[in-house]
C-alpha cells in the first residue's frame, strides 16, 4: 500500500531542531510504497501503473553558512527511490505526497534527484540573509544536497503542514496518513486531469444539480432541490474542488492500492471529488 501512518514519519514536531546531529547518526527512513503513474497505450490516459518501494521521513539537517557563527538548521521531509536495478524512476520525476484525510488539503510534489557524487559546497563562502535563501539554494541545485549513496532523493524543506503543536499529531493519530505517488511531471498530470471527460461531466452535473456525491446510505432528493440557496454556494467550488481532487488523486489512492492497478486515474479523482463535495455541503449546511 502507498501509505504510511502519520506518526511512522514524525518522530518530532517539525520545525522544533533543537539538537546537533551528525549526518551519518541520522536514523533509517520507513519503509514504504509510491503508486507511479503512467499514460496509456494508445489513448495516453493516466492510470495507475505499479507500486514502487521508497524509504520516507523527517531528517533533521543543518548547514553552516558565511552570515551566521551557528548551523542553520530545518526538518526536511525526504523520500528515497533506489537507482538500482534499473528503476522506473529518473532524476527530474516528481514525487507526490499528500495527507488523508483530504480535507487537510494538503500536497506537496518535488523531483527526485541524483546523489551527489563530488565534495559537497562549502557554504561558508556564501553570505545567506535568512533560513528561507538557504533552502531555496539547495532546493534549486541539480543534486540532492546530502545523499552520496545510490539512491534518488527528493527534499521539501519545511513544507506548512496542517498541524502545529504535538497535541494536533496526538489528535490525528490512527486517523491521518501520508500518500505517496510519482509521475513524470506533476503540473502536466494535473492538467491532463482537469481535462478529462470525467472532470468536466463532473462538474457539470454538479452546477446543474444532477450530481449524485451523497452516501449511498442516505435516501433523500438532490440537496439541490431540498436547498437551493445553499446549493448555490455548493456551486461555486466545483473547480476548485475539483483542481484539489487532481493534485490529490496523483499521490495514488489511500487504501486497497493493489485493486487500482491499471485503473485510470481520473477514477479516483471522481471518488475523491464526491467526498469533498459531501464533506463541504455538510460544512456549509451546519453554518446555517
Amino acid at each position: 500500500m502507498g501509505s504510511l501512518a502519520l506518526t511512522a514519519v514524525l518522530p518530532i514536531v517539525p520545525g522544533t531542531v533543537d539538537d546537533a546531529r551528525e549526518i551519518g547518526a541520522l536514523s533509517v527512513l520507513p519503509r514504504a510504497t509510491a503508486m507511479r503513474i503512467a499514460p496509456r497505450e494508445p489513448d495516453g490516459a493516466l492510470v495507475y501503473v505499479e507500486e514502487t518501494p521508497i524509504w520516507a521521513g523527517w531528517q533533521p539537517r543543518m548547514v553552516e553558512e558565511g552570515s551566521k557563527d551557528r548551523p542553520r538548521r530545518w526538518w526536511r521531509f525526504e523520500v528515497q527511490v533506489s537507482t538500482k536495478p534499473a528503476a522506473a524512476v529518473r532524476p527530474g520525476h516528481q514525487l507526490v505526497v499528500a495527507l488523508h484525510p483530504y480535507s487537510h488539503d494538503w500536497v506537496q510534489h518535488a523531483p527526485f534527484k541524483r546523489a551527489l557524487r563530488e565534495a559537497r559546497p562549502d557554504l561558508r563562502q556564501h553570505r545567506f540573509t535568512s533560513l528561507e535563501e538557504v533552502i531555496r539554494w539547495i532546493e534549486t541545485q541539480t543534486y540532492d544536497f546530502w545523499e552520496t549513496g545510490n539512491y534518488l532523493t527528493a527534499g521539501i524543506s519545511e513544507p506548512d503542514l496542517p498541524f502545529k503543536s504535538i497535541e494536533d499529531i496526538r489528535n490525528m493519530h490512527g486517523k491521518a496518513t501520508w500518500v505517496f505517488g510519482l509521475c513524470d511531471d506533476f503540473a502536466a498530470c494535473v492538467k491532463a486531469l482537469l481535462a478529462t471527460e470525467k472532470a468536466n461531466e463532473l462538474v457539470h452535473k454538479t452546477e446543474n444539480g444532477t450530481l449524485r456525491f451523497w452516501p449511498p446510505v442516505v435516501s433523500w432528493p438532490p440537496p439541490a432541490h431540498l436547498d437551493p440557496g445553499l446549493y448555490d454556494e455548493l456551486r461555486k467550488e466545483a473547480w476548485s474542488l475539483m483542481w484539489a481532487s487532481s493534485r490529490q488523486a496523483l499521490a495514488g489512492p489511500h487504501e486497497k492500492s493493489e485493486t487500482w492497478l491499471g485503473q485510470q486515474v481520473a477514477n479516483n479523482v471522481d471518488r475523491i471529488y464526491r467526498n469533498h463535495l459531501w464533506r463541504l455541503y455538510n460544512q456549509l449546511r451546519d453554518r446555517r
